[in-house]
């Protein structure tokens, strides 16, 4: 079967991996993306597209690095992207409500936001119950933050996959790679399991939570730590919106998308690859939604859904040279994985990191490092 060439070839078609290959395909590269199923419809698809502000490119925290980084780059990235596919993303800012119960953890984040500069009103419980039609707990306290914006996941993946093959970018889907061939002076060859044969001088890992399948530790070949974690969502429908914005307690959160449609999410089960709901958990979403917003006990349960977070043990993503980890003719590859619930959040930044790493500029920010542990195995 006749081989394919490129500059770049990316695994893995979700919102992480498109966005690089658009970014990169931009700057005039030749890039392929080959993807197992089909393109947006593992967790970048799954999500609520919840996007937190951030200011400080030089914090000490390099999730609030990546976090100012995508937040500074959102409003350029969106107009972009629909001045060249028409596509509406569903992109605002319309702020969001933070209820934190009385000495819990969670302030520190809202307290975290006003030291970087985002703007952070306190609120009070007539506020809550008045601006915003929240039904807050005697305990807890209101924070309200207009910055906080929001993207709809699946406009947004049909626009970013638009765009990159209205540009010229290739994307394989239903493919799997059966075995690899990385050479520092000869570059990247990858088969494909109907033996296809792809070639470029970049590989780059965007596959999620299947990395797992792809990195071995190199001193005992124990898996190294990315893991599926199973968020549940509910979408309930509202003949009359009366909810227009997004309000967090913790983990859980309510996301009203401005049509009526509402977003109530999420779980975080440790189940491995299941991405199955459960009855009770799906209730258990209603039931806080309801409880928080009494408005939506008017509203219908249209549907519900999970999708799976790639999770490394940390608040930070994997985005670097594989040969950080000490993995010698893997300076040709690249991972960008380990997003967990800040995929699409941190997609614009991490396109631009990539896009700064394969054609040798400076980065933005600096990067945490790799584990020096991690190395490349053959696909499984």
């Amino acid at each position: 079967m006749k081989g394919l060439s490129c500059d770049i070839v990316i695994l893995g078609a979700g919102v992480v991996g498109l966005s690089m290959a658009l970014e990169l395909r931009r700057q005039g590269l030749g890039v392929i993306v080959l993807e197992k199923s089909l393109p947006g419809q593992e967790a970048s698809w799954a999500g609520a597209g919840m996007l937190p502000p951030g200011y400080q490119l030089d914090h000490s925290s390099s999730e609030a690095r990546l976090r100012a980084m995508s937040h500074q780059l959102w409003n350029s990235w969106a107009d972009q992207l629909s001045s060249e596919t028409g596509i509406d993303i569903g992109y605002r800012r319309q702020g969001a409500v933070g209820l934190i119960p009385s000495g819990d953890s969670q302030r520190q984040l809202f307290d975290d936001y006003a030291q970087e500069g985002v703007t952070v009103e306190q609120l009070s419980k007539e506020d809550l119950k008045h601006r915003f039609g929240c039904q807050s707990s005697t305990e807890e306290t209101g924070f309200f933050i207009p910055e906080f914006g929001q993207v709809r996941n699946p406009r947004y993946l049909r626009a970013l996959q638009t765009a990159f093959q209205q540009a010229g970018g290739i994307i394989k889907s239903q493919t799997t790679v059966a075995q690899w061939n990385i050479s520092t002076s000869e570059g990247i060859r990858l088969t494909t399991t109907n033996g296809e044969e792809i070639c470029g001088d970049k590989l780059i890992l965007a596959t999620g939570a299947w990395t797992q399948h792809l990195l071995r530790r190199s001193s005992d070949v124990i898996n190294p730590g990315i893991r599926p974690i199973r968020g549940q969502i509910a979408l309930l429908k509202e003949s009359i919106p009366t909810l227009s914005t997004i309000i967090e307690r913790g983990k859980q959160y309510v996301v009203p998308r401005g049509d009526g449609y509402v977003l109530i999410g999420s779980t975080e089960d440790d189940c491995g690859f299941d991405r199955s709901t459960q009855p009770e958990s799906i209730q258990q979403l209603v039931a806080f939604g309801t409880r928080l917003v009494p408005s939506l006990l008017n509203a219908q349960l249209e549907r519900s859904w999970a999708g799976l977070r790639p999770w490394n043990g940390s608040t930070t993503p994997w985005i670097g040279w594989m040969s950080e980890a000490g993995c010698g003719a893997h300076e040709r590859v690249l991972i960008a994985a380990g997003h967990f619930r800040h995929g699409l959040q941190m997609s614009p930044a991490t396109a631009q990191l990539a896009r700064q790493l394969i054609l040798q500029q400076p980065t933005a920010i600096s990067l945490p490092p790799i584990s020096p542990e991690l190395a490349l195995a053959q696909p499984a």
